[in-house]
């Protein structure tokens, strides 16, 4: 049981508390100053924070730079979502062929 704390309710006294902080964000500086100068213009220009115009210019350069496999994975998903699409049969064709594959 719990000691009580003098003049409080018993409904009121923590008897333990444990207090963990853990700070995994580490300050990003930026040495350079044309790269400060280039950030800062580019955020007065759009209206974006320097945090969001530094987070939307990694985003893309690291969608440029992407892994070949994984746009040949990417590209093979797409084709077979179109593959699933069934022929259509009322679809024509304004040209005629001939027994050889030609238009004639």
């Amino acid at each position: 049981m719990p000691s009580r704390v003098a003049g409080l309710p018993p409904a009121l006294y923590i008897g333990h508390v444990d207090i963990t902080s853990r700070v995994a964000d580490m300050a990003l500086r930026i040495a350079d100053p044309v790269v400060v100068g280039k950030v800062e213009r580019l955020a007065e220009r759009t209206g974006l924070s320097r945090t969001a115009v530094v987070d939307r210019a990694l985003d893309l350069l690291i969608s440029e730079t992407s892994d070949a496999t994984d746009q040949k994975v990417r590209l093979a998903a797409l084709l077979a979502q179109l593959y699933r699409i069934p022929d259509r049969t009322d679809a024509s064709d304004p040209l005629e062929w001939d027994d050889h594959g030609l238009p004639s």
